[in-house]
């Protein structure tokens, strides 16, 4: 029959069709059978499954045709209305309904709990995964709310199942069958009997569903339990898995053996918890159940904690598995909070565990050595010795060196203040004997050339020299003491030495009053030139001029530009205007272009005198 099944293909509504997988078994079931398939072609209508995803097809191979009918519409309704179904979502149908294409789910909750059952914290997973379903079953009240025709849940360990991502669902859905009426002892009880409340069972008038839902999620919790009681003792899991009679607690035979007695019982009216043994609490044999499951769930031996946590777990069970409905969590929510309590207490606990176990056992860290230990560790000594012995030689070798800089350094230091010594004692000298000679030397020419002389030029570049070669060999960090102020205190040396009526600067220098065009100044107009670039060196550029080319003229019809730079008069009443003058002392005024004014001295001019001008900076004074 299976080796016909992957031969075969199916057509679905959509036109898609689907092929099984070879490597997946076929799932039987009580009514039906689930097929792993897939399909090459492209999503079709609803068939939104991208191409070569794995599916399920769930095929009815007997039972109740209507019931199947209802449960399909079911599923079919969860599809099309909830965007995130509690359900596998509905694809395609085959074979005219017969056949639903879903999504597909490897474990139910009944193979999942065999795998991780013996697992560390596996009853963290277990709380957990059970919290989880509580919801599921809660998102499937609310689509309940909207329709009538909607069917009951079929809760049992091996309908919920687990997709690929790890998402529980619901996949049962429908009334129980009963073939008990009343006067009528019978032991055929077609409904899943180790899951079914009492008043369902009985047909009691105002069942809750709610709470028959709670009910069935206690007796699943508790089937659980005694999957992990028969692994530790070594018992192996029947076939009829938790379904069979080997997993039907105590609980529910008693609500059995009453049914079998007098199925009719509540028929048409409110169940009775009198009329039951036990109705608060679970019989011994199940609370016995419970203790010996949590049997070594701490990883060691936990008396006392293992006792808590049976205490935490009956307390649990005996309000979820209550006879009575209105005892019960109101509804499968407060029941799935419960849950995710107790699995924080039991993570928690495992947590502070571990933290004891680490106090007493704390992890050493070690380290291997290759080779004696007391020899390396010699050794280690003696390059350690060695190393610090190096260290203070090098450091002696340093502290030298710094004693030796600094003595050049100050030695570079007291050689640059006699070179600057030296440099302003020629320059007071140059000063002295410009003054001796403009003093001395009467006017010859109507020019006013201020020009200095170059005498000592050649011990001032000589020590200008050495002062450069002593600094490039102490370097930018010679000294404390600032070039400047080694030239202030020369020149304060020097002209303190000077003797009493030594001539000053004048702040003007007064021409012949005769002035006419001398023919040799064309001559002298080289000389000038280069002289004036000398002293204008830094302000403003005068051009060379040749020979035989009179220097600028500056005339008493205004003024001129010499390379860049403007002369003018300055009388007694400000500006000379072009062609204005009255005879008298004029003070020629000489600017770079967008510069300050600098005063380059007095002339004595008559009407009509033209005055030849030598555009040097020599011996300007700034005018603010």
């Amino acid at each position: 029959m299976e080796d016909d099944s992957k031969k075969k293909r199916w057509t679905g509504q959509t036109g898609r069709r689907y092929t099984p997988i070879a490597e997946e078994s076929c799932r039987q079931g009580e009514h039906v059978t689930v097929h792993a398939v897939s399909s090459a072609d492209a999503p079709l209508g609803r068939s939104i499954a991208s191409a070569g995803t794995r599916l399920a097809l769930k095929l009815r191979t007997g039972g109740d045709e209507d019931a199947w009918s209802l449960e399909s519409q079911n599923l079919q309704a969860l599809s099309r209305t909830v965007a995130t179904p509690p359900s596998p979502r509905i694809y395609d149908q085959v074979d005219e309904g017969a056949g639903l294409v879903m999504e597909w789910c490897p474990l139910d909750l009944e193979s999942w709990w065999a795998g991780v059952m013996d697992a560390p914290e596996c009853f963290r997973a277990l709380f957990q995964s059970r919290s989880e379903i509580c919801r599921r079953v809660s998102e499937y009240r609310t689509f309940t709310r909207e329709r009538e025709d909607a069917l009951p849940i079929v809760l049992r360990p091996s309908t919920v199942l687990r997709r690929g991502d790890g998402r529980w669902l619901l996949s049962r859905f429908g009334h129980p069958a009963r073939v008990a009426t009343e006067g009528i002892v019978t032991k055929i009880i077609a409904a899943p009997e180790n899951f079914t409340s009492p008043e369902v069972l009985f047909d009691a008038a105002a069942a809750s569903q709610p709470a028959a839902e709670c009910w069935s999620l206690g007796c699943m919790l508790l089937s659980l339990l005694q999957m992990r009681v028969f692994s530790r003792d070594g018992v192996p899991m029947p076939a009829t898995g938790t379904c069979g009679h080997h997993f039907r607690s105590h609980r529910v035979n008693l609500v059995n053996d009453l049914y079998q007695r007098k199925p009719g019982l509540f028929a048409g009216r409110a169940l009775d918890p009198r009329q039951f043994l036990y109705p608060d609490r679970l019989p011994e044999p199940d609370r016995k159940l419970v203790e010996k499951s949590v049997e070594g769930i701490f990883g060691t031996p936990q008396p006392e904690l293992e006792a808590q946590l049976s205490r935490r777990l009956l307390q649990l069970l005996d309000k979820a598995l209550s006879i009575d409905p209105a005892v019960r969590h109101a509804d499968t929510v407060e029941l799935g909070n419960d849950l995710e309590q107790l699995g924080r207490w039991y993570r928690e606990t495992l947590q502070g565990i571990a933290l004891a176990q680490a106090e007493k056992n704390p992890v050493v860290q070690t380290q291997v050595f290759k080779g004696p230990i007391r020899s390396r560790t010699d050794e280690a000594l003696d390059e350690m010795k060695t190393s610090i012995k190096d260290f203070g030689e090098i450091l002696q070798e340093l502290r030298a060196q710094q004693d030796v800089l600094s003595e050049q350094l100050q030695s570079a230091a007291q050689s640059r203040r006699v070179l600057w010594l030296g440099l302003g004692l020629v320059a007071c000298l140059q000063v002295t004997l410009y003054y001796q000679q403009r003093i001395s030397e009467p006017p010859s020419t109507a020019a006013a050339a201020l020009v200095i002389p170059d005498a000592g030029a050649g011990a001032a570049q000589a020590l200008a020299e050495d002062a450069a070669a002593v600094d490039a060999a102490a370097g930018p960090d010679s000294g404390d003491v600032s070039e400047e102020v080694l030239a202030e205190e020369s020149l304060e040396e020097v002209v303190a030495a000077e003797p009493a009526g030594a001539p000053v600067e004048p702040s003007s220098v007064e021409a012949a009053p005769e002035v006419a065009p001398d023919p040799s100044a064309a001559a002298s107009g080289e000389a000038l030139s280069s002289a004036a670039q000398a002293a204008a060196d830094g302000i403003v550029s005068v051009p060379e001029l040749s020979a035989g080319e009179p220097p600028g003229l500056i005339t008493s019809t205004g003024s001129i530009s010499v390379a860049g730079a403007t002369a003018w008069l300055m009388g007694p009443e400000g500006r000379v205007s072009p062609g204005v003058h009255e005879p008298g002392a004029y003070e020629v005024f000489v600017a770079q272009e967008g510069g300050a004014p600098y005063s380059l001295g007095t002339v004595q001019l008559a009407a009509g005198d033209a005055i030849q001008f030598n555009c040097g900076f020599g011996t300007c004074k700034q005018i603010q």
